[in-house]
């Protein structure tokens, strides 16, 4: 019987631990880090920043750190702020879209809260980026949709398998898991929303919204909510609902896994 995609993608998730990994990926996510650490501390001091902080803050003092400012806050708005200032200045990585954007930030909120060690948070980020990559990979936009922008889109991902891994969820819980967030994925932006005459300063890739809709629906499932395991099969899966011509996701999604990582590049 053939395997959802979901089923082999729960089964690295919750499977992996960090002596599966080469010193050098180890290594990396560590830069990945620090990295997302520099560009947090620089977004959240531009005016868009400071529109961020202005619009989603007030008097309620929460758990959760915000990069580069004082005031605490509730999970969710730590996250969209955090996810947000990290690609205000376009200085984040970008292999294929901007994957730390949806994975590192609320890695650091889940691990602050759960008081995850650091051992468990960069295996977290690694998994994070080779699932959230290849998703990406297998969904990018072709050449007769080149209008549209859908980083956030697949990026929902990346922030579902990094809190499924904090979580600990279960192999069904993250199935269910990946189902909720493909249903409440943020849809592809058209280019105005980024390169616009204007120069819009709205967030242009919405990672904000991709962080939180992950985040959501890692906490939903672990709680008991279930969602479409089969989002990427069939005729009727994630691809259809974006807007691609054809399905190429499938269950060689992570057949070069353990030699080939994504986050190295």
């Amino acid at each position: 019987m053939k395997r959802f995609v979901t089923q082999i993608i729960a089964d690295y998730i919750s499977g992996k631990k960090i002596e599966d990994f080469l010193p050098e990926v180890i290594d990396k996510a560590k830069y990945c880090i620090l990295d997302s650490i520099g560009c947090m501390l620089a977004g959240i001091k531009t005016k868009e920043g400071k529109i961020l902080l202005k619009s989603l803050l007030n008097r309620e003092i929460g758990f959760s750190s915000i990069l580069g400012f004082p005031q605490r806050t509730n999970l969710f708005n730590a996250v969209y702020i955090n996810s947000t200032s990290v690609n205000i200045l376009d200085f984040d990585d970008n292999y294929i879209g901007h994957p730390g954007a949806t994975i590192i930030p609320i890695a650091l909120n889940i691990a602050e809260l759960l008081e995850i060690t650091g051992k468990e948070l960069i295996t977290a980020i690694i998994v994070a980026y080779e699932v959230s990559i290849r998703i990406g990979i297998c969904l990018r936009s072709e050449e007769e949709r080149k209008y549209t922008l859908g980083h956030g889109t697949w990026q929902v991902f990346g922030s579902t398998s990094v809190a499924s891994k904090l979580l600990q969820l279960k192999n069904e819980c993250i199935q269910n898991a990946f189902g909720i967030a493909g249903a409440n994925a943020p849809v592809p932006s058209v280019m105005k929303t980024t390169y616009g005459s204007e120069g819009p300063s709205m967030a242009k890739n919405n990672f904000g919204i991709a962080s939180i809709a992950g985040l959501q629906s890692g906490l939903l499932a672990k709680n008991g909510f279930t969602g479409p395991k089969d989002i990427f099969d069939g005729e009727t899966a994630f691809w259809r609902m974006i807007g691609k011509k054809r399905n190429r996701l499938d269950n060689k999604l992570l057949r070069d896994i353990e030699r080939n990582f994504k986050i190295l590049r």
